[in-house]
């Protein structure tokens, strides 16, 4: 457990804690919206082999999990430096809309929800707050989830 969710943790202790990439979602949200945003002209192609470049280097352990959760980010922002903010939520809306039923793991719905009735249920992700926002609005019901950005 890393030290971020050890302290959520600490300051929620009744609530359960679940990592939406992989475990609620089929594979990392910040690859396939980045995928999705090249496809719809948005995000630097180069930027997005790069990235995907670095999950490959990853799997066959020639890098650190620390070099992928810092550069792959940095890579992100990078393609999306001077795009509007507007325009990233509309493209993140359209993404889950489009997405969203192959996205989901069909026991999702129901996990979030029997997490619920054990008390506050906390997703994790990686992937870029506008995709979680309209996850949690689109994808799993809306009064199931709550998304918000932390800061550590």
């Amino acid at each position: 457990m890393g030290r971020f969710t050890v302290k959520l943790r600490e300051r929620y202790p009744n609530a359960e804690i679940v990592c939406l990439d992989g475990t609620l979602t089929k594979g990392f949200l910040i690859i396939k919206f980045s995928e999705y945003l090249v496809s719809v002209k948005l995000f630097s192609k180069e930027n997005y082999s790069r990235i995907k470049h670095l999950l490959d280097l990853f799997f066959e352990s020639k890098i650190t999990k620390r070099q992928v959760v810092i550069e792959v980010p940095e890579l992100y922002a990078l393609s999306l430096k001077d795009r509007r903010g507007d325009e990233i939520n509309q493209e993140a809306r359209n993404f889950v809309e489009e997405v969203n039923e192959v996205l989901l793991y069909p026991y999702a719905e129901e996990l979030v929800k029997t997490m619920k009735k054990l008390g506050m249920t906390i997703g994790l992700s990686g992937a870029p707050s506008e995709v979680v926002k309209c996850l949690k609005e689109q994808g799993i019901k809306r009064k199931n989830m709550r998304a918000q950005n932390y800061k550590h």
